[in-house]
């Protein structure tokens, strides 16, 4: 009886774990990056559209955002310029940038892909956390920014993706600002393979 007693509740308490386990995972997914800055003033007027993806080059939950990214160009209008940065830090070596997630983005058909060295791009436009999606008007003004992933690293339907969508096709009641997903672009360690805190995919 005893040995029973102690078989239950031991594996009670190995639910419970588990069940912590689950439920700070969970958050963890859901929980979004620092925003950016909440507009910014209109640039400069380029007469068409401009989609830029910010990436830190070993945030592994960024795999989802360039996934997503690959579903919305196909559906954007012609004459959309679509491109991908990669922020690097500036002290970093060559060729730092290179890997799974840059071999995935140059693969994109009609997408431009470059490295935004001390993340420079990324700053002006107000992108803090990998992931971010900065849509900016034929006039300048910024139409959208935020993510394209429902949650960390999970790629699928979601409202960044029906927003911009929506936007390039007119439909000015569209969500303007939405959560981003991901790694710090300015974190001091992280995502980086050097033991720094990373997106834990």
């Amino acid at each position: 009886m005893r040995r029973e007693r102690t078989i239950w509740l031991g594996v009670a308490v190995w639910l419970g774990a588990v069940g912590i386990g689950f439920a700070g995972w969970h958050s963890y997914e859901v929980t979004p990056g620092a925003g950016g800055r909440p507009g910014n003033p209109a640039g400069p007027n380029r007469g068409e559209w401009e989609l830029v993806l910010f990436v830190h080059p070993h945030c592994p939950c960024s795999r989802a955002s360039l996934a997503e990214l690959a579903e919305i160009v196909p559906g954007a209008p012609t004459g959309v310029v679509t491109e991908i940065a990669f922020v690097c830090p500036p002290t970093v070596p060559a060729m730092w940038e290179r890997g799974q997630s840059w071999d995935s983005a140059t693969r994109m058909a009609g997408v431009r892909v470059r490295v935004d060295g001390g993340g420079a791009a990324a700053r002006r436009a107000g992108a803090t956390t990998s992931g971010c999606v900065v849509l900016t008007a034929p006039d300048g003004r910024v139409a959208f920014r935020g993510g394209i992933t429902r949650a960390r690293g999970r790629a699928g339907d979601n409202p960044g993706r029906r927003a911009i969508l929506a936007l390039l096709h007119g439909d000015e009641t569209a969500e303007r600002e939405l959560p981003v997903f991901g790694c710090p672009l300015f974190a001091a360690a992280g995502c980086d393979g050097t033991g720094g805190e990373s997106c834990r995919r």
